[in-house]
């Protein structure tokens, strides 16, 4: 059953195949099933939304214990968010699509941390950068223990506050008809890394603010 979340009506969660059944249906302009509960304008924007869909962004989040999928709709008209973690419940928002970097930042939760220098480049184990973000929970634990592994040879920060900080990762990925366009960052030992343009199992250090441009950067479409 779809029930509406008790602080917006423009929140809701339930079952991932009944939510999926629900966009499926206003996509297609057909009457959606399971919607009694929900606020009429919500159900509304939903359909609007997917209608005139004109991309995606996937934003994945991962930890050593965490695992969460956020898929944003982009339209015109607004955006539609649906958000899984590890269970079947869906969570399914609909917001302005001028909301959206800020939500994407909220959801990523880049914090203030010391500044880890561009000179400083980790270079982790083969496919470890990818597997972090793998919805098979055996690699993405195997992947997290190499990232934290060589995460020992990061010089160390100033605040040890810092660097007792839980590792996470993002992963977005912005994905339109003429390319896909990825961008990662990980908190490592309290400090931010970002994946390096010119190897696919490097990353390079930087501070909130670059975590945050590359993160955004994303949005962009592919250079030609």
């Amino acid at each position: 059953m779809i029930t509406p979340d008790a602080s917006s009506r423009v929140i809701a969660s339930g079952p991932g195949p009944e939510i999926d059944a629900l966009v499926e249906a206003l996509a297609a302009g057909r009457p959606a099933a399971g919607t009694e509960a929900l606020d009429p304008s919500f159900v509304q924007s939903i359909g609007e939304i997917v209608a005139a869909a004109s991309g995606t962004v996937e934003v994945t989040l991962s930890g050593p214990l965490s695992y969460s999928t956020h898929r944003f709709t982009l339209s015109r008209g607004g955006t539609l968010r649906r958000s899984q973690g590890q269970s079947d419940t869906v969570e399914i928002a609909a917001f302005p699509t001028s909301a959206l970097p800020g939500a994407l930042l909220r959801l990523t939760s880049i914090a203030p941390v010391d500044p880890l220098g561009t000179g400083t480049v980790l270079e982790l184990p083969e496919g470890s950068l990818t597997s972090l973000f793998h919805p098979e929970s055996e690699l993405r634990e195997s992947a997290w223990g190499a990232a934290i592994r060589a995460s020992h040879t990061l010089p160390d920060a100033e605040r040890a506050e810092f660097e007792r900080a839980e590792p996470r990762a993002a992963q977005l990925v912005r994905r339109r008809p003429e390319g896909d366009r990825t961008s990662r960052v990980l908190l490592l030992r309290g400090r931010y890394l970002i994946a390096a343009e010119d190897s696919i199992d490097a990353v390079r250090g930087t501070d909130p603010t670059g975590a945050t441009r590359s993160l955004l950067t994303g949005l962009l479409r592919p250079q030609a």
